[in-house]
């Protein structure tokens, strides 16, 4: 709502409820929130022209994306806080822009990281996938070869049915000759 508000215009709206929910999220100590919270104050008082208070609140929203490892929050604070102070202290800047480039790498670096796991992961269940396949083809052929030799058992044991019936009559033709 209150992101709704900063574009609209309504910066005194949108600046009260940021800060009832930055006093929220500092008595709970959900301090990711916080920090947007701070990110969004100081971009609210930079739209007001206030950028003192809006480089304190940046600052202060600096620190608490680096207590909380939240490098994307850190890269797009310090990335503000860089083009806030631009024109006030230029050194300042260049020295939270190189900080940008940095977590921008290390940034990229991660996403790298991660997809690149995600790949091997994706190759190992192909692997498998393909390994599975080529056991059941196998299965398949060696069902068919069980079939075949039951099959042809079954032809063994019927010619040898006969080959015996063969043999008594055999016999039996033979006696009867005698």
């Amino acid at each position: 709502l209150a992101a709704a508000y900063r574009e609209a215009g309504k910066l005194s709206e949108a600046s009260r409820l940021i800060d009832e929910a930055a006093r929220t999220f500092e008595a709970v100590q959900d301090y990711h929130s916080l920090t947007v919270c701070r990110h969004q104050q100081g971009m609210i008082a930079a739209k007001r022209g206030n950028f003192g208070q809006a480089a304190n609140y940046l600052r202060e929203g600096l620190t608490l994306s680096r207590q909380t490892g939240e490098l994307l929050l850190q890269r797009n604070i310090t990335r503000d806080l860089a083009v806030l102070l631009k024109d006030v202290d230029p050194r300042a800047a260049v020295g939270y822009m190189q900080d940008v480039l940095v977590l921008s790498d290390t940034l990229f670096h991660q996403e790298m990281t991660r997809k690149m796991a995600e790949l091997s992961i994706q190759n190992d269940l192909s692997l498998k996938e393909h390994t599975i396949a080529l056991q059941q083809k196998t299965l398949d052929m060696r069902r068919k070869q069980i079939l075949l030799l039951a099959g042809l058992l079954l032809l063994l044991l019927a010619l040898a049915v006969v080959l015996t019936r063969l043999i008594y009559v055999h016999k039996s033709e033979k006696k009867l000759m005698q």
